[in-house]
């Protein structure tokens, strides 16, 4: 359900998700609520957090302001990784869908049987074995986070804060900002609770660049120098520039290594398709934690990290930029 408030002298839009536990199986009532941006030939599809009819409600990637598609000066960027969609799976979602601590949640090793934990831009998950996490369990969303909306003519701020107990609490803003040649994501993440937050953030970055197949035109270019663990036939690392061999059969996923001594101030990279003819400069203003590149017949995926770490009563920012151009 969503309530609206309009406030005429700021010109602001500020919706209050009220959220409910989520279906119980994937069909919905409703189709998704989703929202645009739109600056200059930059058009933004965002996917609207909703526990009972959302685009996604997995509980892995985070719900608030993920932008599933991008369009811009006629090209597409992104795609969905599985089909047919289903909202409820942890990996269904689109475009640009990031997560906190792939690899740990809040609170999960504290949690007893059927006990809850804390998953950053979800809510509370609730627990279902005695094994050790893994994104890809299938755990209940038991209390999902109230989300907050402010809608400016060429930004949307996502707002949530959630209490799962006493030592682990948050307040996380998420930013999305449309400019004539891209867009950009602000993050900012407050400590509520009373032990320091220690995880990740990543976006895994459904890329599909005109719906290019996954093959030789594709190139991934590092602003530093890095090395692959996993090297494969279905790429090639020659310096900063990782190459496709050809059309991508099966999954594709490396992890990368390089001299703590070289690790930039900034994480820079650039994906490119030929084909197209367009290139997607991607920049966060930190350095990177570890990077990953994942890929399927569908999408290519860069996954650069932020290393996370918040005392209690602290905020820690950081903002992703992407910036598109043409290929000659």
């Amino acid at each position: 359900m969503l309530n609206y408030m309009n406030v005429p002298a700021s010109g602001l839009l500020v919706c209050l998700f009220l959220c409910t536990a989520p279906l119980a199986s994937a069909a919905v009532a409703a189709p998704p609520e989703t929202a645009t941006l739109t600056a200059a030939a930059t058009i933004l599809t965002i996917a609207l957090p909703d526990a009972e009819h959302g685009y996604y409600r997995g509980p892995r990637f985070n719900w608030g302001g993920m932008v599933t598609q991008v369009t811009w000066n006629g090209h597409t960027l992104f795609t969905e990784l599985k089909q047919p969609h289903n909202p409820l799976l942890h990996d269904h979602g689109a475009g640009a869908c990031d997560e906190f601590g792939i690899d740990g949640a809040l609170g999960y090793d504290q949690a007893a049987a059927e006990g809850e934990f804390l998953k950053i831009g979800v809510g509370a998950l609730r627990r279902i074995s005695d094994k050790g996490y893994s994104f890809n369990q299938p755990f209940p969303v038991s209390r999902p986070g109230a989300w907050t909306i402010e809608t400016l003519p060429t930004e949307m701020r996502f707002v949530q804060e959630f209490h799962l107990n006493a030592r682990w609490a948050y307040r996380y803003a998420k930013t999305v900002q449309v400019s004539a040649n891209g867009f950009a994501l602000r993050n900012e993440l407050q400590n509520l609770g009373t032990s320091a937050i220690v995880t990740d953030h990543y976006n895994h970055h459904m890329f599909a660049i005109d719906q290019q197949p996954i093959d030789g035109s594709w190139e991934l270019l590092f602003g530093w120098d890095v090395q692959a663990k996993h090297p494969g036939p279905a790429f090639t690392l020659t310096g900063r520039t990782l190459a496709l061999t050809g059309p991508l059969a099966s999954t594709l996923w490396t992890d990368f290594a390089w001299a703590t001594a070289a690790t930039p101030a900034t994480t820079n990279m650039t994906l490119s398709n030929r084909a197209a003819h367009l290139a997607v400069d991607l920049a966060i203003d930190a350095p990177p934690a570890k990077v990953a590149l994942y890929g399927e017949p569908r999408a290519l995926c860069p996954e650069p990290f932020t290393a996370i770490h918040v005392e209690p009563g602290q905020t820690q920012t950081w903002t992703t930029t992407y910036t598109m151009r043409t290929l000659n």
